[in-house]
């Protein structure tokens, strides 16, 4: 696409109706950065910015929002059905929030190797759930993450690499590009570029994805956000219920609940245990990848019985599990998310990209 008419688009999709005072103040800074993104792709287009043709097929998971589009769960069902196929895997993140800049290995095939501090919440909730499948495996967590494809083309050799979050990162050409965008994405912030809005690119730059993912999550389908400019499926989530590190799941008589979330939205955590009949004594709502310390354990349970169950999610359960005198003395469930979507089509655009 021309970038003449990618500017045009940009000045559309940054419309001013409607948008809040700050938000408006922030708006010729929206158009700066726009325009600083188009170059920028132009750059790659015409290959001045030059990209990293990897031996091993790469698929891509990223968004063009800020914000909690579910790109971590898309990570995680591929991760499962591409082992499922017989695939090995390895995925590279860059480790939002973590405590240092090193290239560093999650999971080497065999053991964890870092705990989330290091890794990054969402990494170390994907290696949770997949560090069972001994030798097929990977995860690298680094900001560069060319040398973490070069890493693991040396190290691990896996059949498949999967980048988490990395649509705008094209130092890597991909097989596969998948876009993310949840069907809540629909107000005017989500139309506007940063840093009015939450646009990190013009939507007019979806024509380079191969895929877009419509995130539903548990609603139905929204006629929202309407993008048309490549093939697109839908996926949904089913909660499963909450487990334990033994795969065992709350015993709700005569218990009393409390909810712990750190996630981009609380209120769907929420929602979730009002739908499944957890009637909470108490609700602690953190920001996204928040790092939890001992005094926030503390002020959970203070003043609480040893009946109590704490329900949480997935992501912060890698995180909360390291508190030993939390989890040895409290009954801690997390939630279990099981992604839906048409396998077959989805297979198919796998099949096609050659990646299976």
């Amino acid at each position: 696409m021309k970038s003449g008419s990618l500017l045009h688009r940009l000045f559309q999709e940054c419309s001013i109706p409607d948008m809040g005072f700050i938000r408006l103040i922030l708006f010729p800074v929206s158009l700066i950065y726009g325009a600083v993104m188009i170059i920028r792709n132009l750059l790659f287009d015409i290959r001045i910015l030059r990209t990293y043709k990897s031996s091993i097929p790469v698929i891509s998971v990223g968004n063009v929002t800020t914000g909690g589009t579910g790109k971590t769960p898309v990570v995680v069902m591929l991760t499962g059905m591409l082992l499922k196929a017989g695939k090995s895997v390895c995925v590279i993140s860059r480790g939002y929030g973590r405590n240092t800049k090193a290239l560093t290995v999650g999971f080497d095939g065999f053991a964890s190797k870092a705990f989330p501090e290091q890794t990054g919440d969402e990494l170390s909730m994907i290696i949770n759930r997949f560090e069972e499948n001994k030798g097929a495996f990977f995860a690298i967590a680094d900001g560069k993450r060319v040398n973490a494809v070069k890493y693991a083309e040396s190290n691990f050799k896996p059949d498949v690499i999967i980048l988490d979050d990395a649509y705008q990162h094209r130092y890597i050409k991909r097989n596969l590009d998948i876009v993310v965008v949840s069907s809540e994405q629909s107000g005017i912030k989500d139309r506007t570029l940063l840093p009015a809005g939450n646009l990190r690119e013009p939507l007019a730059c979806l024509c380079r994805a191969d895929l877009i993912i419509r995130n539903l999550k548990f609603a139905g389908k929204k006629n929202t956000y309407p993008l048309n400019t490549v093939p697109e499926l839908y996926i949904s989530y089913e909660a499963e219920g909450f487990y334990n590190t033994l795969g065992e799941q709350p015993d709700t008589g005569g218990r009393t609940f409390v909810s712990i979330s750190g996630i981009a939205d609380n209120r769907s955590f929420k929602n979730i245990l009002k739908e499944k009949g957890y009637d909470t004594i108490h609700d602690y709502s953190f920001r996204d990848h928040h790092s939890y310390t001992s005094a926030d354990t503390d002020e959970i349970t203070r003043g609480r019985d040893a009946d109590t169950v704490y329900l949480t999610t997935e992501k912060d359960f890698v995180k909360l599990k390291n508190f030993s005198n939390f989890t040895e003395r409290n009954n801690l469930y997390f939630l279990k998310l099981k992604v839906r979507v048409d396998e077959t089509a989805l297979m198919s655009i796998l099949k096609g990209k050659n990646i299976l």
